[in-house]
Order: structure tokens, then sequence, then C-alpha cells
């Protein structure tokens, strides 16, 4: 079996630096606002939370799956995580400034722009006291933040549209003519499972596995480990080890990591049944077969919608 026969795969970067997407508007239309979901800032809040705690899970599954004696892989693996961590902070950080969101209602270890002393103005306030190595440690790690967050002000100052709101604008011009709209899901790591629920729901989809995340989840681990020559090829991850696929979908079970394609395809067989895949610029992505006598699910692909990237939504009429 393959994946992609008849399909467009769908990317699964991480960065905010992809290529701008293109949202002329069709010819004899007028330009409308585009009108992002609505999600609280408390909620925002909590997603990023989410977001920095499955990172660091990320990185730590990632450096424990590398021998102790490939100390150079270690290495590499610990400068990228740490380049991931600098992104996310980074792309939080504008995320907050998109939502109006102020540095202090986030939390401590999120990037801040406090009003730093310089060094010669520390001393004067210490009275001449030494700074202690601590202190110095964390007013230097201060003043790096509020740099980076100015940069990033900066940054969204000149930019223009964000490619959150530039990618949402185009799949709703492909929603518009079918007269459908974007449901937000809560992103919290289980944003795929939790949309296809929401499907299930919507459309009356006639199935044996209830409509929720915990059984979307265990019948896709079995489903995967029942056909691991069919999938396992495409799971970059796993590098054709079976021990690592089995910890993969012990994960998918157990844990709150995200899904993808290959989970996808695996659900509309499970669903029997065809699930559409919106995303920016790119044709309808069909999983499974469809049937007259069952309905379609729908649900949009989005890489800019969280600090991290990628983020499903469900579909629904408008």
């Amino acid at each position: 079996m393959t994946l992609h026969d008849g399909e467009t795969s769908l990317s699964t970067s991480v960065t905010r630096n992809d290529a701008s997407i293109a949202t002329d508007t069709p010819a004899g239309q007028d330009d409308e606002e585009v009108i992002l979901p609505r999600i609280s800032k408390s909620q925002v809040l909590a997603r990023q939370e989410e977001e920095r705690k499955h990172l660091k899970k990320k990185s730590e599954r990632l450096r424990s799956s590398i021998p102790k004696k490939d100390r150079a892989g270690r290495a590499r693996a610990a400068e990228d995580a740490a380049e991931e961590e600098k992104r996310l902070l980074e792309a939080q950080a504008l995320e907050r400034l998109e939502s109006g969101i102020e540095e202090e209602e986030a939390e401590p270890t999120d990037i801040a722009n406090p009003q730093l002393p310089e060094s010669n103005e520390v001393a004067q306030r210490l009275g001449g006291r030494t700074e202690s190595k601590a202190a110095r440690r964390r007013r230097k790690k201060a003043e790096k933040e509020a740099e980076s967050q100015r940069r990033v002000e900066a940054e969204q100052a000149s930019m223009g549209p964000s490619p959150k709101y530039l990618e949402t604008a185009a799949i709703q011009a492909q929603l518009k003519s079918k007269s459908m709209r974007i449901q937000p899901i809560m992103a919290d790591g289980h944003c795929l499972y939790s949309a296809v629920a929401h499907q299930m729901g919507t459309t009356d989809l006639s199935s044996p596995v209830p409509a929720s995340v915990q059984d979307l989840r265990n019948v896709t681990a079995d489903y995967l480990m029942s056909h691991k020559d069919d999938y396992m090829p495409f799971l970059e991850t796993v590098q054709g080890d079976e021990e690592l696929f089995k910890k993969y979908c012990d994960d998918l079970r157990n844990e709150p990591v995200w899904g993808g394609q290959v989970e996808l395809r695996a659900l509309a067989e499970i669903l029997q049944t065809e699930i559409d895949v919106y995303a920016a610029n790119l044709p309808i992505v069909k999983m499974g077969k469809q049937t007259e006598s069952r309905p379609v699910l729908r649900v949009s692909f989005h890489r800019h919608y969280l600090g991290l990237g990628e983020h499903y939504n469900s579909i629904v009429p408008a």
C-alpha cells in the first residue's frame, strides 16, 4: 500500500519561515475581512504551556533514543532541541502579540519584555556590593529574553499579515464556495482525534467506534500494529525498527502526541469512510473511499496556527 497514490502529501514542517501563502481574490469578488476563529486568552496561554511540555517530552524521547556512546549524536540532538525551543518561544511571543496578551499575563517561563537596568545601574543599586553569580545569570537571561522579544516586535511591525492570518484566509477561500467554515478545535495534542470525533458527531456517522479522543487513539494504535508492514515505512522517526514502531504506537495510545497523515489514513480505513483534508493552496487530500451510505468527514490542516506550527480543525456548514 502506498499512502500518497493520487494524493498530495501534507508537509510536517514546524518552521514559520515557509514561503508566503497567496491569497488572491477570485475575479468578480470583493475583498472581505478574514475573521480568525475566536479563542480566549486563557485558552491561548494554556495551549502554549502544553506546547512547551510537548516539546520537552519530544526532546527527551529523542535524546533517550540515541545511545550514550554516540556523544556526537546526543550533542547534535541537544543543539537541535535548543534551536527548536528558541523558535517555539519566539513564535509564542509573536502569537501573544497578535492575540493582545500582555506579557505579564503569560507564564514566567515565557519570553518577557521587562525594563532592565544597565549593568552600571545594577552596581549602583547594590550599593557597591558585588552581584552574585546566580543574580548575574538571571539578569543576563532576562536581558537576552528582552532583546529577543524586541526583535519579535520589530519583525511583527514590519512583516504585515502573519502567516497564520494568510493561511487561514487561503483555507477560508476554499471553503466559502462550498458554504463551509472552520470550527476551531482545542490545541492540546489531541487536535486530530478531536477534529475527527467532532466530525463523527456532526455527520451522524454510524460506527462501532465511539466518537471520543481516547477511543480513536486506541483503535488507531491497534490498527497500525496489525498493519505495520503497510504503515511503518512511512514513519521516519521509527527508521524501520519494530521496537521503535511499537513505542510509537504505545505513545499514540497513552500520550498527547500529535497525529498526521498516517493516522488519518488509518482512521479512514477503520471508520470505513472518506476523510477530506483542506490545506492552504493545496488540492483536497482524500483519505479512504467514499460511498453513498457513508458521510464524508472534513478537517483542515494548518502549518501556522500555533507556535509549533501544525494543527487540525473541524469543518462544518457555514
